[in-house]
């Protein structure tokens, strides 16, 4: 499990504990119908554990709790791969209450940053799901642009919906030495 924290007063990021599992779940789903979770319908306590533990067997995923002063409001999570420079952000997710506030972007910025200083991390990837124009342009803005499209991708209750994977190549900086 990858270790980051950082803060921005009054935002806290660090790594998520077992301990928060419960707190992460109750403010999941008291928005069922946020936009910004992959997994469309209510997340167990259970099933959330389950991607906690992830972190524990594999050194390269990151979960990551968002907190404002001492409330959890958000979560990242992803998974590095080393031999191509690469993350997979499987789950952000922000409350709704805190939407609009520039905290997503903030979070995001600074993980973006230590991922690609810390780690040598060149591109960034995430999928959403067709109908989420608002989270489509949030990532937009942030630099990210449309990979591909899998059709009858996610199961959401009895309807189909296609997975769109969003990559942001990041800048390299080319240090010349005379």
């Amino acid at each position: 499990m990858l270790n980051l924290s950082f803060s921005f007063y009054p935002i806290f990021v660090r790594s998520a504990q077992a301990e928060d599992m419960g707190n992460i779940s109750i403010m999941l789903n008291r928005d069922l119908s946020n936009s910004n979770v992959v997994e469309r319908k209510s997340i167990s306590i259970n099933k959330l554990r389950l991607r906690f533990i992830e972190n524990y067997i594999s050194d390269d995923d990151f979960f990551l709790k968002i907190q404002y002063e001492n409330e959890i409001i958000g979560i990242i999570k992803g998974r590095i791969n080393f031999d191509n420079s690469s993350v997979w952000i499987s789950m952000f997710y922000i409350e709704k209450d805190y939407r609009k506030r520039g905290i997503g972007k903030c979070v995001y910025s600074e993980v973006e940053k230590i991922l690609h200083s810390e780690y040598m991390i060149d591109h960034i990837s995430v999928s959403i799901t067709l109908t989420e124009y608002e989270e489509f342009m949030f990532w937009h803005n942030l630099g990210f642009s449309i990979n591909r499209i899998v059709n009858n991708f996610y199961d959401y209750y009895d309807e189909k919906l296609p997975m769109i994977i969003l990559n942001k190549k990041l800048n390299i900086a080319i240090h010349k030495y005379n």
